[in-house]
Order: C-alpha cells, then sequence, then structure tokens
C-alpha cells in the first residue's frame, strides 16, 4: 500500500468519528440557551462542509510514527484533538486573511458576514468565536494524553500561534520586501512544525518502540519535509486553480512565500510585474500570464532532491526512520 493509499485509508476511519465532535460541540453550543440566531440552523452543515475537504495529514503522521491504529483510545484522542485545533485554526486564519473560500466550501466568516445589517464585522467576530470553541475543546482531549505528550501538544500550539503572529506582520510590509529569513521563520514554525514535526514527534512518543536518542533524527529530517511540504503549497497557490483556495491568493494577501523569494532572485524583473498586476481589474489572468513563463517545478524538484539526499544520508541504525521518512516523502511530489 501506498504512502497516499494509506492516507485515504486513514481518512475513511477518522472522518465520521470528527464529523461526530463536530457535530456535538455545534450542538452542545446551541443548547447553552433557547435563544437563536440566523445563522445557527447553518451553522452545523456549515461546518461540515468546511471539514469534508480536510487532508488529516497531521493526525494520519501521528498515527503513522505511532504505528497504531484509532482504536488506540491515546492515539485517537490525540487525532480529535489536533484536528480540533487546526479546525480552530484555519478558522481564525480565515478571519486575518479575509477569505471567503476554503476547501471548496464558503468559509464561517463569508457565511456569518452574508448576515450582517448593522454590525459589519459580524463573520470576523463569528469566525474569532467558533474557533475559540475548537481550540476549547481540542485541549479537552489533548489533557486525556500523558503528560509529556500534552505538553508536547501545547508547545505545538504555542509555535503555531508565534508562527501566524509573523505572518500577520509580514503582510504588513511590502510584498516581496520581507527577507529569505524572516519568511524562513514563519513557513518554519507555521508548517514544518506544526504540519509535520509536532504531529511525527508526537506520534513517535506514542509508538511502544520509542527511543530517545532518536527523537532528535526524527524532528531533524521530518523538519525538512515540513519546509518542503510549505514550498509545494506556495507552488501550488500560484498554479493550480482546484486547489480549493482562491488562485494567487497569496499574492492578492500580501503574503512573500518562497514562490515570490525565488522569482525576486531568478526573475527579478517579473516582480513589479506582479505587483502591478494586483491591482489590475483583470487581475488573476494577469497574473496568470506572468506565472506561465516561470519555472517552479524544476527549482521545487531541487529542493526535493535534497530532503532525498537527506533521508539517503541517514545512518543504518536509523533504518526503520530512514523507511518511513522516504515514505512521507512520496506525499509531497508535484504533478
Amino acid at each position: 500500500m501506498t504512502i497516499k493509499e494509506k492516507i485515504n485509508q486513514f481518512r475513511t476511519e477518522f472522518d465520521p468519528l470528527f464529523e461526530k465532535e463536530v457535530t456535538k460541540l455545534i450542538e452542545e453550543q446551541q443548547q447553552f440557551h433557547t435563544s437563536q440566531t440566523t445563522l445557527d440552523p447553518k451553522l452545523k452543515q456549515a461546518f461540515l462542509d468546511y471539514c469534508a475537504g480536510g487532508k488529516r495529514i497531521r493526525p494520519f503522521l501521528t498515527s503513522f510514527f505511532a504505528e497504531k491504529t484509532l482504536a488506540d483510545q491515546d492515539l485517537l484522542n490525540i487525532a480529535i484533538a489536533s484536528e480540533l485545533f487546526h479546525l480552530a485554526a484555519v478558522v481564525q486564519d480565515d478571519v486575518i486573511d479575509e477569505s471567503i473560500v476554503r476547501r471548496g466550501s464558503p468559509t464561517i466568516n463569508s457565511i456569518a458576514g452574508d448576515l450582517s445589517v448593522h454590525n459589519k464585522r459580524v463573520g470576523d467576530h463569528v469566525g474569532i468565536l467558533l474557533g475559540d470553541v475548537f481550540m476549547v475543546a481540542s485541549m479537552e482531549f489533548a489533557a486525556k494524553l500523558p503528560p509529556v505528550i500534552f505538553k508536547e501538544f501545547t508547545t505545538m500550539i504555542q509555535r503555531t500561534i508565534r508562527g501566524q503572529y509573523l505572518d500577520v506582520f509580514g503582510m504588513n510590509e511590502e510584498y516581496g520586501s520581507s527577507s529569505e529569513a524572516e519568511v524562513l521563520a514563519c513557513h518554519d514554525l507555521k508548517t514544518a512544525w506544526y504540519t509535520f514535526t509536532s504531529p511525527a514527534r508526537i506520534g513517535y512518543m506514542l509508538n511502544n518502540n520509542f527511543e530517545e536518542n532518536s527523537l532528535s533524527t526524527l524532528t531533524t529530517v521530518v523538519r525538512e519535509l515540513g519546509l518542503l511540504f510549505q514550498i509545494k503549497d506556495d507552488i501550488i497557490d500560484c498554479t493550480d486553480e482546484k486547489s480549493g483556495k482562491r488562485l494567487f491568493g497569496d499574492i492578492f494577501e500580501n503574503q512573500t512565500t518562497w514562490a515570490t523569494l525565488y522569482i525576486k532572485e531568478n526573475y527579478p524583473e517579473l516582480l513589479p510585474q506582479i505587483i502591478s498586476a494586483r491591482e489590475e481589474s483583470n487581475s488573476t489572468e494577469s497574473l496568470k500570464e506572468i506565472f506561465n513563463s516561470i519555472d517552479l517545478k524544476q527549482p521545487y524538484q531541487e529542493e526535493f532532491q535534497k530532503c532525498e539526499l537527506l533521508i539517503q544520508n541517514l545512518p543504518e541504525s536509523h533504518s526503520k526512520l530512514k523507511k518511513n521518512a522516504r515514505e512521507v516523502l512520496g506525499l509531497l511530489t508535484l504533478k
């Protein structure tokens, strides 16, 4: 079974369990008081639609490195906790980015925003509040785990918040002006640690064959895979109209990414054109034309090969880690 087949199988087993918890949380919120809002009748289905396109890569990596299934209670608790936190994070990220679509479905802030009358920011307010609902619930599930796992989980959350904090300040700078170090710091915290490193570490710490001296090696390797995942995501943002998000969303949100830095170094004459194209009435078409002249696949392949070499050079004393890392790399091929 390939790694992609494994993650699909995991999703098949996990999604009904996760959707059950999301439904339960929404219903609990609405049962605190008989008073209803115009959003309440739509809320449950809106969240289920919103959740449907999730990749589940974080809980899958935890299961993969734990070598345990969802039948294990600790694994199930941390899997639910991680996806509840992710739901909280993306709902609030949509507020920050003013996104109207995620995973091909309307964002919660946009659905609530359509109901605005006198409170023009009702969508943002609702997004923040409902994000908090899932944040609290994620901590409740994580608290069921051994203290060392709970600490790893809360540290992951704090790193992610710091990464988002840096991202907000990056969006406040002129597009393309952020340094490589600034962009890398944001990507390291928001993606490398959050999406790959922490889930893998938590999984390995739950593994019955856990060895403390292997944890640092795992961390180093999976962190590089996480950075590669972010590069792939940056490229998809500029090339894939079927990603479920707005094409060139990072550019419109004024986010300097790996793709921006690569263009700045290798196609410097195009950066002013990209900045100018954002302001045009047919901005998406203008940006498509520019990006059709840019090769982002070859530099991605070079970064991919660096990760291959890193894994290949692991000592044989880490043969199992080597095998697992090579499998995970299979998730990062670019079409």
